[in-house]
Order: C-alpha cells, then sequence, then structure tokens
C-alpha cells in the first residue's frame, strides 16, 4: 500500500515468498531514484521517500528471492503539496470588507530549511487564501552564484518566486521590491 502525504510517501505491507525468502527488494519512485533495500523484515515493510516536485509517479517494485527469481509490482500514484487549513486562523484576521487591507510578515530564513517548495507552496496557498495585499519578507534571499534575470535579481529569488507562482496559480499579480543588505554564510 502507497499512502501520499503531500510529499512524502509511505510505502507499506509485507513481501513474502511461498517457496522460500525474500532477500531483497528495489523500489524504483519513478522520479529518478531507485533504493534497494536487503536487510529489513518483509513482512512489515515500512520505507518512505519525498519527491521534490508534485506529479504523478510510477513505483516499480522488485522482489528477489534466496534463489534469485524475481516479482515486479507497479504502483501509480499522485503526489501534491498539502492543503492548508485556515480552521484555526483568528476572525480578526480576514478581512470583512473590500475597504480592508491585510499585511503579512514573515521571515523566510534564507534557504536554511529543508524542503523549500513545500514551504513556498503554502506560504502562496496562505497569500491567496486570505487575500493578503502587502507583504514584508525578511531574511528573503537569493544566492550571490545563481543567475541574474532582472536588474539586481537573480533566478532563486524568494520574493520573486513566491510572486511567479502567485501569477501562475492563483491569477494573482503582485509587485515586489527587493534589495540586499549584506551576504550571509558566504552566499546569501
Amino acid at each position: 500500500m502507497a499512502d501520499a502525504e503531500g510529499l512524502l510517501v509511505i510505502l507499506s505491507g509485507s513481501v513474502s515468498d511461498h517457496d522460500g525468502s525474500v532477500v531483497q527488494m528495489s523500489v524504483n519512485w519513478g522520479d529518478n531514484q531507485i533504493n534497494t533495500y536487503g536487510s529489513i523484515d518483509f513482512s512489515t515493510l515500512n520505507v518512505q521517500h519525498r519527491y521534490k516536485e508534485p506529479g504523478r509517479y510510477t513505483l516499480s517494485l522488485v522482489a528477489t528471492d534466496n534463489l534469485s527469481d524475481t516479482a515486479l509490482q507497479t504502483i501509480t500514484l499522485s503526489v501534491d503539496y498539502a492543503p492548508i487549513s485556515l480552521n484555526n486562523v483568528k476572525p480578526g484576521l480576514i478581512k470583512n470588507s473590500e475597504s480592508e487591507f491585510l499585511i503579512l510578515t514573515l521571515n523566510m530564513h534564507t534557504y536554511q530549511e529543508q524542503f523549500q517548495n513545500e514551504k513556498f507552496a503554502l506560504i502562496v496557498e496562505f497569500i491567496h487564501a486570505l487575500d493578503i495585499d502587502f507583504v514584508a519578507l525578511q531574511e528573503c534571499a537569493q544566492h550571490k552564484n545563481e543567475q541574474v534575470v532582472l536588474g539586481i535579481i537573480r533566478a532563486d529569488n524568494m520574493a520573486m518566486i513566491l510572486v511567479n507562482r502567485l501569477m501562475t496559480k492563483h491569477n494573482k499579480k503582485y509587485n515586489f521590491i527587493w534589495n540586499w543588505e549584506q551576504y550571509g554564510w558566504n552566499g546569501w
């Protein structure tokens, strides 16, 4: 069984051989990554994989028994970013009329965290769902070695990524102003 929790896929179940024992299993996750397992308990299989991007993937599982016979099973599944919920957002943080402005301040942590694509997706969905008017980002970085795409803006500029995703996914146009203060960690 394969369950998706956001971009994390958990493959669970059991692998057995009716006339011998399973000695190895390989999983081709469908995204150019293959894992081989040989020293796990195949009767209570539980392995995980995190995808970098949402999409539809076909997993290929190959089990090998003690006689070098193999069996193949394929599983196709769709993975996507986990949906956001506004259930715990205080009512005072939601606009009551078009004459109100909503401002979000957020520390982006300069690419220090794992799973940046998931973080960007969550921020985009939050900005869209709450119809935020102004966003002030701290530690909103770009790497000094990335390609310059416009003026001083480089290809991995966090503000540009958010603005582009808001336009692509929700047809919401935001403008941004960005300027660097200093290099941190010798590159950001």
